[in-house]
Formats: C-alpha cells, structure tokens, sequence
C-alpha cells in the first residue's frame, strides 16, 4: 500500500513553487503502486484498467472511486485508462510504467512491437485509439511516440530458470515463458535517461528514438536482463519495493489466493472440480483455490476476467475464442484429449497446455469390442430377424470365427492403444501395434510391433486408428495404403479423421480391401450431410463419441495436475508444441 502526502502548488515563494506538506496520508484500504501510474506534472495521470481494477487490488472501490482519489491525492484533474499494460506483464498486471509513460506535458511514449501477428499489437492498437480521442488537462491532444518492444520476444531459458531461488511465496517461472521486456521501463534523471537494454537490435532503435524525443537529455542503456527476470526493469527499481514473502496476486491471510476460470459445457463439471480440489487441496496453507465459471456466448465483462487468469480449465472449443485475450495464463489444462483447434485457430504458444489422458482407454476399449463382438455374433443380424419374426439360425453359424483366432492391428501404442490391446488379449485375440520405433522396444498387451502402418494391416482382421493428428499421421492410410490388407479387415477409427479422406475409405470398400467402417471421426466435424459415407452400406458412423469427458474423470486429472503446478513440478499429458501432440 502507498501512502501519499496531500498538497497542492499554492504559489510561488522566491521563484520556486510552494508544495505545503500535510500529515494526512490516504486513508488504508486503497492499493496502489507507484509503476501503477504516471504523471506528467501538469494535471493529467495515466494508468491501466488492468491493473488498478484488477480485483487483486482494490475491489471494494469503483473506477468512479478510485479515479476521484487519484483526483484528490496526486493534485491532478484528469485520469487516462489504457484498457491493458504490457501483454503478458502478469507480475504487475499491467503497470502503465512498463508500458505507456510521459515525455513531457500532452507528449507521451508507448511500446509497440513491430511483427503484426504479436498479441501486443492489438493491445498497443487499443490503447493508441484511447490517446488519440483523449485530451489532457490543458485540453491539448497528445503527441504519441512510439517504442519498439524487443525485436523477438524475450523468453526465459532453462539455465535461467534452473538458477532462480524459490520459496512458497515465489511467483513460478518456467522455461519458454515470455518475458515483459519493454523500453519504456527506464529511468528520466535530470539530464539523462537511463535506459533498458536487452542485447536486442532494437536496443539501439529505442535509443535514438529517445534520443530526438528528449534533446536535453543524454540517453544511457544499461543490460537489464537480470533485472527482466525477477520482474521489472530499471523504472521498477526506482519504485515500492514489496515485503519479503509477499505474493502477486490476491491474498487471503498468508495464503496466495489462485484463481481459476472453468469455460465448459460439460454438464455436472463446475461440482465436480470444486469438489475434487476442495478435497485434495483445503488443508494446504500456502494456497486457496477460488473457481471463477463462465459460458459463452463470452461478454465484455467475461474478457476481464479471462485476461488476468493464470489457470484456465476449458473444452478447447471454447477456449480458442477467447485465449488470445488471457495474457495472464500461464497453464490452461483442456477437457479434451484432442487440442487441434488450439494449434489450427491460434497461433498461441507462450503458455503449457495439458490434455486429458488416462482416462479414455477403457470407453475406447468398449467402443471397439462393441463392434467385434456385433460382427462377429451377428448382432445386427439378430435384429433384422427379430423384427421380421422370423426364427433362421444360419447367420449365427455361417461364418461364424472364435476371437481366439483373430488379429487386431492397433496403430498407436499410446495409453488407447494399449487399453485397447488389453480388452482384446481379454477375449484372447492376437495383437500387432504400429510405432514409429521399434528397435529394442516392447509395450505391455502387444504381441508384436511394426515401424510401418502396411506391417499391421497385413495381418490384421480389425484395424484400429488411435493416433492423434500430426504432420506425420495425417493421410497415414490414405491412396492405396489399405490395398495390403490380406483379410478384409474391418476398420474403425476412433483416433482422428484427419488419418484418411472419406474419398478413400469408400474406394477401399468399394475395392473390397477393407469389409466394414466404423467411423467416430472425421477430418470436418459435424460431418457434412452432403458426405456420402452417411448413405454407404458398409459404413457405421457416431458423432465423435467412442469416449466422452466425463465430469469425474476431468475434475481428477486436472486436481492432479493442478497440485503440481501449485508445487511447480512438472504436468502430467502436457503438449509439446513442437511437435503438435
């Protein structure tokens, strides 16, 4: 908390003004940091929404209330809010210092990055469009100069990362995460600036630029970096510094206070996971959990809140619209196995992003034994009988094959495949895997492995898609890949559609390469009903189905791994980026 001395200029006494000091700090109970606004010393302060409405800070106040005190302590008359700081400047929550700050009265500098697809862009864009219809005190419009940002991103590295010193009340930090370097964090002294530099090109760039904005002063860089790390720059030092043990963010006694922000459709969830986590984590003593629900259609006040949240558990679906205004995140753990859509809809990487796993083994498992066990005892045939009341025991016996003498072919050994493999050795069939590696390698319910799909649709009777979609599965089986299946196996796909186009499962069946499709997926979901697998007699669909998050299973695995980002130990299912999985 910052305490200021209320006074105003009431004159001049031998050529200098008169600043009359009162002991009369401002009452307890209004938080505000001195990076959390600027001023330009004639009458005009300019300050973040982000930050000073962030609820962490003062959330019994208004921004009525909060501007009229800033009015009344700073001697000013008129308040600036920039929607947002720095993108992901979660230490501070966006503190205006590091981001947007005077020159000089009606002329102010802000960071701007030069790469149009960077999320600072936008918020730069915001906040320009806000200085350009605003005036300040003295009615004068403001001249906007311009700061790059440092030409890449700056992230943390993993020497970096590994030599930092923690303690519960540490804010984490990982490896990868994108650091809030900015030039505008730097220091006006009375005829120099001491500014940030960052070994970065743009080091320069911002020094010139500085240098004919402010020609009565001498600009100087000094190599922050160290400074970056532990939050802040140069700017930042000349300010409060907090009490040891304190935490960023809410608190409620002496624990960090984590908010979470749950964006889902999946029925029963929000009970689920509050449930869960109030039972693994209510009697730790360094952290609170508090669950903040929101459903789309997303509004203003849903982006608020969604752009300070460091943890979101969300259906990808709905994530993807709103992941590019949660600068704050730093995990969001997803309802689904699969993320495409975070890869193919944003461009969004600064971030760890965990799937559920570990969980869908068994439904897959039913799913495809379902299947085997309707073919090979003739189940639907049992219903065409029954409801023409006809008494025939021939499609029971003819053709009729024991599991013990079949194969299955799983591409995939991941946990699917081998929950999948261990139904399968339940009723005694035999079973091949695909894996890319092979050589000295053996996976439990396996029989044998093969490094190429052609190995395993060979021997297979019922071929079995598990795999996710990446560069190096999409179109797997597709052109004339089935043409060497030897026993016209049936093929069901409960992995991803991307593995094989419609046009080529028909032609296979058309072919007779391949007897039956059963499909759970597609390359475009809902499938179109123009598609003509819809109408195909060999074709079997269900609407992506073969496993469903349930509420339990989400609320345990995302518990799990929530204690674990808590104890900042690594997350179980995470996504590698670079791979796409």
């Amino acid at each position: 908390m910052c305490e200021f001395i209320r006074g105003r200029n009431n004159g001049t006494e031998g050529g200098k003004p008169v600043f009359p000091v009162v002991n009369d700090p401002i009452k307890p109970g209004f938080v505000l940091e001195g990076g959390s606004f600027h001023c330009d010393g004639d009458g005009t302060v300019i300050t973040t929404e982000e930050c000073l409405l962030n609820p962490n800070r003062n959330p019994n106040l208004s921004k009525t209330e909060i501007e009229d005190l800033l009015k009344s302590n700073l001697g000013v008359t008129t308040v600036i809010w920039l929607p947002f700081g720095l993108y992901n400047d979660t230490d501070t929550n966006g503190h205006v210092d590091n981001f947007c700050c005077f020159l000089g009265p009606s002329h102010v500098c802000i960071a701007q990055s030069d790469d149009p697809d960077d999320p600072q862009r936008s918020i730069t864009d915001e906040a320009i469009e806000v200085l350009t219809e605003a005036v300040d005190a003295k009615g004068r419009r403001f001249r906007i100069t311009i700061l790059p940002t440092p030409s890449k991103p700056l992230v943390l590295t993993e020497e970096e990362a590994g030599a930092l010193k923690t303690s519960k009340s540490f804010v984490l930090r990982t490896p990868g995460e994108r650091l809030a370097g900015s030039y505008v964090n730097f220091y006006f002294a009375n005829s120099a600036i001491i500014l940030p530099a960052f070994d970065d090109p743009n080091d320069q760039v911002a020094a010139d630029i500085l240098t004919d904005a402010c020609k009565d002063r001498v600009v100087r860089s000094v190599h922050t970096r160290n400074l970056l790390i532990g939050g802040g720059n140069i700017h930042c030092q000349t300010q409060q510094v907090p009490v040891p043990g304190t935490w960023r963010g809410r608190r409620n006694g002496r624990k960090r206070v984590l908010e979470v922000v749950v964006m889902s459709g999946i029925k029963g969830l929000r009970e689920k996971v509050e449930e869960e986590v109030g039972g693994r984590m209510e009697g730790r003593e360094d952290v609170a959990v508090r669950f903040k629900h929101i459903t789309a259609p997303f509004t203003k006040e849903h982006t608020k809140v969604i752009q300070n949240a460091e943890v979101i558990l969300a259906d990808p679906g709905l994530a993807v619209e709103v992941i590019g205004c949660a600068r704050g995140v730093k995990w969001m753990q997803s309802t689904w196995a699969g993320v495409n859509v975070m890869f193919d809809c944003s461009k969004r990487r600064d971030y760890k992003l965990t799937r559920i796993a570990g969980v869908f083994g068994k439904q897959m498992a039913e799913y495809v034994l379902s299947y085997v066990l309707q073919r090979e005892r003739a189940l639907k045939a049992a219903e065409e009988l029954q409801s023409s009341r006809t008494w025939d025991p021939k499609p029971f016996k003819e053709g009729r094959r024991r599991t013990n003498g079949l194969t299955m072919g799983i591409l995939g050994c991941g946990d699917i495949g081998r929950a999948v493999a261990g139904a399968c050795k339940s009723f005694d069939m035999r079973t091949v895997g695909f894996k890319r590696s092979v050589v000295g390698v053996s996976v439990p319910g396996f029989d044998s492995l093969h490094d190429e799909v052609e190995g395993v649709l060979e021997e297979a009777d019922f071929v079995v898609n598990t795999l996710p979609s990446t560069k190096d599965t999409r179109g797997i089986m597709g052109g004339d890949t089935l043409k060497v299946c030897k026993r016209g196996p049936m093929l069901i796909n409960v992995g991803r559609g991307d593995v094989i186009d419609e046009e080529d499962v028909i032609r296979a069946l058309d072919e007779g390469w391949i007897s039956e499709a059963v499909l759970d997926v597609f390359r475009i979901e809902p499938l179109p009903e123009s598609s003509p697998l819809w109408t195909h007699p060999k074709v079997k669909i269900t609407p992506h189905v073969s496993a469903v998050s349930l509420p339990g299973d989400v609320a345990e695995v995302f518990t799990e791994n929530l204690e674990l980002y808590v104890d900042g130990k690594g997350l179980k299912y995470e996504v590698k980026w670079e791979k796409g999985y």
